[in-house]
């Protein structure tokens, strides 16, 4: 039967067509965002943080709002930090020395890493002064003999001291620009490439698997190159003076960070060295993220065991730490 009104039709019809339209306009996904890199632009100069002023000669005392150039808060932590089980140490022994016999390819220094000594410490205990020639089945003595415990206190997570989820996301020069520090300024031939100080940072966590957060604290701490325009630089920041440069500098950190927590979680390493020849075991309370940060702490030129437990305390590394990210704890990522 034929419709008696065409023109009824086709006005509901084009009724409808709109409000198709309508609807699928409403639901159309916007347009993605592009980011278009521009290459050889001229560098701009990052923003100075208001400080201060101080007449010429005057001491430079870091303060938290020279350390923090922003009013934006930093995270907090309520909680027990890193609530793992009391770890095994064999470390407390009553005999001065363990044995080790020399396989293929190890060298004194690859022992003195396993067994957290030194090579002077192996060379005094098996009388190698004068040679480092090793032998394969080689008994080499290994000083076990320890005194002290290292403290309990935990300085950061486990997940703070590697190069884990949360630091992937994490960029080094949009965080040290506000502050305008030396680093900024900061410039090194690496491979035969040109980089300025962040990027070296950046270039060193991720060759070692070392959270770039941390690498800053400790860059800070020793030598406040994050906070001062005018810190000093003696090519060696960290105080280890067999290698100079920043990036060397921060390969020698990560590598003591590293062998703290993985020789402490995976290695079987019960106890450490400080430079002065100090033998502590790890407490068995804390965690591996923590030995590793104790182990580094005391390995540089200088660091005698008195200073070192102000550096492992409240009021040392983790004081600068805080001032600059805020409680460590707070970026806890479980379970790695």
């Amino acid at each position: 039967m034929k419709d008696r009104h065409p023109t009824r039709l086709a006005a509901a019809a084009l009724l409808f067509s709109l409000l198709i339209t309508l609807v699928l306009t409403g639901c159309e996904r916007p347009d993605p965002q592009v980011t278009i890199v521009a290459q050889n632009l001229p560098a701009v100069a990052p923003p100075t943080p208001a400080v201060t002023p101080r007449t010429e000669g005057q001491a430079v005392i870091p303060t938290p709002e020279l350390l923090r150039p922003t009013t934006t808060s930093l995270p907090t932590y309520v909680g027990i930090p890193t609530p793992d089980p009391p770890h095994l140490n064999n470390a407390v022994s009553d005999q001065p020395f363990a044995v080790h016999a020399v396989n293929p390819g190890e060298t004194l220094g690859y022992i003195a890493q396993i067994y957290g000594s030194s090579i002077e410490e192996l060379q005094n205990s098996n009388d190698l002064q004068g040679t480092d020639m090793l032998f394969v089945g080689q008994e080499i003595r290994i000083p076990t003999e320890v005194q002290l415990t290292s403290p309990s206190y935990k300085i950061i997570p486990d997940s703070e001291l590697v190069y884990g989820p949360l630091a992937a996301s994490f960029d080094v020069r949009e965080f040290a620009a506000p502050y305008n520090g030396y680093l900024m300024a900061y410039e090194e031939t690496i491979e035969g490439q040109l980089l300025a100080g962040p990027e070296i940072v950046s270039l060193v966590a991720k060759r070692f698997s070392v959270n770039p957060r941390l690498l800053l604290a400790i860059l800070e701490y020793r030598a406040k190159w994050i906070s001062q325009p005018g810190a000093a630089d003696n090519g060696y920041p960290l105080g280890y003076l067999k290698y100079d440069g920043l990036y060397q500098q921060l390969s020698w950190a990560a590598n003591e960070l590293n062998w703290g927590f993985y020789g402490r979680g995976e290695g079987g390493v019960f106890s450490f060295l400080l430079n002065d020849g100090t033998r502590l075991a790890f407490d068995p309370g804390i965690n591996n993220g923590t030995a590793g940060v104790q182990n580094m702490l005391g390995a540089h030129d200088g660091a005698t065991y008195t200073g070192w437990q102000r550096d492992v305390g409240p009021d040392g590394l983790i004081a600068t730490y805080m001032q600059l990210f805020g409680s460590p704890f707070a970026y806890t990522f479980d379970p790695l």
